[in-house]
């Protein structure tokens, strides 16, 4: 299974944003956010070169007079937009060249090196000339089949039928509303991920992440002297902590028939008294239980039956009608080995920056020993006190090894930073499609208001005031 090394960022990038295996990547998200900005003001532009079309036609008539055909009056259009994309796109390379310190910092990226590439600039110039095309094409067109005869004598030409402005105008605010749209939907959605992750428990967690290997105090040890402090409501041990990349993903059956359909679930490899302190309800059968043989997960290659917790999402999709249905039956590897289902846990969200987390069921495993990090939820009522209580605590046990501790919210704000930044990026590109499709259609009304002037004047003869005039514009 072979790929391109310089194809892993991307691919990582895209596993972060998009847990689940859509198709869709970082890269295509931003391209489509880009056209869509960029077609707002593609149909902005068009607009206004409708409405100046009628200016321009006393100018138009005149050259057609002097001999110019319709080709050189629509080469010489195209040629003037080109000339005002390229101004637009050498005001923006030079802001972005000014605001390069900033970007770098806010977008964790380094522009310098991009602005360098060969193939940006040469992508720049496809780009003006695409654009070229897309905003000048049809005002080129209706220039160009402007007659001598009708824009001489009324100074005016007719600019192309009316539903195209009006569609135009349509098409750009569908654009903004979809961008409003789904910047609703992002912002819901972190708002709920905020909710969820760092209201995991009503008591703090704190994680302690020195590995007893090199400290040399056990995690039993540290646990049961951590359970004695009068701060401390429980602790246990996970091979991954909260927010964290889980280690693997298990696929299971509910028979061993090959025929059988696979679910997926999310391993956690956990200690004693997991659920209490994480607040993780159990719904139907038994906690882990350090007595007994089969409950302690194997380090090694398993042999033997062995005991799991699953979560209420797993027991569904193996055919469970309720949790009690599942409690006490076997689930299976595809390699045959079994697991007997002990408990079933109700759904967690313990990761949120992998393709291996996303909404994926859990299984849960316990070996004490094996874990090497120490999750403590201390008493909300005195957390400096009991922060404090951990670490004399630490330093009675390993006197030389400094403790390194972590809250589980640090750890979900690390992972939580790219949905922030998705957030943000969707807000500024709608922002900026509002700005752009507000300017326009202010630009257009000028335009339309300059036309209706005579309009107006007899209006205002008939005793029609400034107000009720700017109310109806």
């Amino acid at each position: 299974d072979l790929m391109p090394a310089s194809s892993v960022l991307g691919m990582a990038l895209s596993a972060t944003v998009f847990p689940r295996r859509s198709g869709l990547s970082v890269a295509v998200i931003a391209w489509v956010l880009g056209v869509l900005v960029l077609g707002v003001a593609c149909a902005n532009f068009v607009n206004l070169a409708i409405a100046r079309v009628a200016i321009r036609a006393r100018e138009i008539g005149v050259r057609k007079t002097l001999g110019a055909s319709a080709g050189q009056i629509a080469a010489q259009y195209l040629l003037e937009v080109c000339a005002v994309t390229l101004v637009a796109m050498l005001l923006a390379m030079t802001l972005i060249g000014f605001l390069r310190p900033t970007l770098d910092a806010v977008l964790d990226m380094q522009l310098g090196a991009m602005l360098t590439e060969p193939t940006l600039w040469a992508a720049l110039v496809l780009l003006v000339i695409v654009v070229t095309f897309v905003a000048g094409a049809y005002p080129a067109v209706l220039l160009s089949r402007t007659t001598p005869l009708a824009a001489l004598s009324t100074g005016q030409s007719r600019a192309g039928p009316r539903f195209v402005g009006t569609w135009l105008v349509g098409a750009q605010f569908a654009v903004v509303a979809f961008l409003f749209i789904a910047v609703a939907v992002v912002y819901a959605q972190n708002r709920e991920l905020l909710k969820t992750g760092l209201g995991l428990s009503s008591d703090p967690l704190l994680i302690v992440e020195n590995d007893p290997r090199v400290t040399g105090v056990s995690q039993q040890t540290l646990r049961n002297e951590l359970v004695k402090l009068p701060t401390v409501v429980s602790s246990t041990q996970m091979v991954t902590p909260p927010w964290k990349d889980p280690c693997c993903v298990l696929p299971f059956r509910s028979t061993p028939a090959a025929s059988a359909p696979l679910s997926t679930a999310i391993m956690y490899v956990v200690g004693q008294d997991f659920f209490e302190t994480l607040g993780i309800r159990l719904l139907a059968g038994r906690d882990f239980d350090e007595r007994r043989a089969r409950d302690i997960a194997a380090t090694g290659p398993p042999t033997g039956t062995q005991n799991a917790v699953i979560s209420r999402a797993l027991a569904e999709e193996l055919g469970a009608a309720t949790p009690e249905e599942i409690v006490g039956r076997r689930i299976y590897r595809p390699d045959g080995f079994a697991y007997e289902v002990i408990g079933v846990a109700e759904n967690s969200v313990l990761s949120i920056s992998s393709s291996k987390a996303g909404p994926r069921p859990r299984i849960y495993l316990f070996n004490p020993s094996q874990p090497d990090y120490h999750v403590v939820r201390l008493s909300a009522e005195n957390i400096s006190g009991a922060v404090a209580a951990v670490d004399a605590l630490w330093k009675r046990l390993a006197p030389n090894v400094a403790i390194k501790r972590r809250f589980a919210d640090d750890y979900f704000n690390d992972s939580y930073a790219s949905f922030a930044k998705i957030d943000q990026a969707f807000t500024a590109f709608a922002v900026v499609a509002v700005a752009i499709a507000a300017i326009g259609l202010a630009a257009i009304a000028l335009a339309v208001t300059n036309r209706r002037r005579a309009e107006i004047g007899v209006r205002k003869i008939l005793g029609g005031s400034a107000r009720q005039m700017m109310f109806m514009l």
